[in-house]
């Protein structure tokens, strides 16, 4: 009898602590993926300028996009993404060339084996 309360008062403790963790968790993603939606929903307004009263835009366009792949006289965002692109290449590169010769070097060393003996 006091074996099947203990178990059953563990188990009202176990989903009252899973509930818990999932409330925190719930608001900690709450709190990430609402700046992330309003910068999307904001990136697709025809407003102009970032500084809006309301959180909905009141109409949705892509002329931001096509701007920003077109118009290079304020920003030549397709010549960056290059840059930063072929950067990006390069560096995974050579650190992949990198790893994989520590892996290799590590691979080829000899380590002692260390012996366990029982305590009699």
């Amino acid at each position: 009898m006091a074996k099947e309360k203990k178990t059953k008062s563990m188990r009202t403790q176990k989903i009252i602590s899973d509930t818990v963790v999932h409330v925190v968790l719930a608001i900690l993603a709450f709190v990430w993926v609402v700046p992330i939606a309003w910068i999307i929903l904001l990136s697709f307004s025809n407003q102009k300028g970032s500084y809006v009263t309301s959180f909905f835009p009141k109409g949705y366009t892509l002329d931001n996009y096509r701007r920003l792949f077109t118009d290079t006289s304020i920003l030549n965002f397709p010549q960056m993404f290059l840059n930063t692109l072929i950067i990006a290449i390069f560096t995974c590169l050579i650190s992949t060339f990198f790893v994989l010769s520590v892996s290799y070097c590590m691979s080829r060393l000899r380590f002692k084996k260390l012996v366990c003996q029982k305590a009699l």
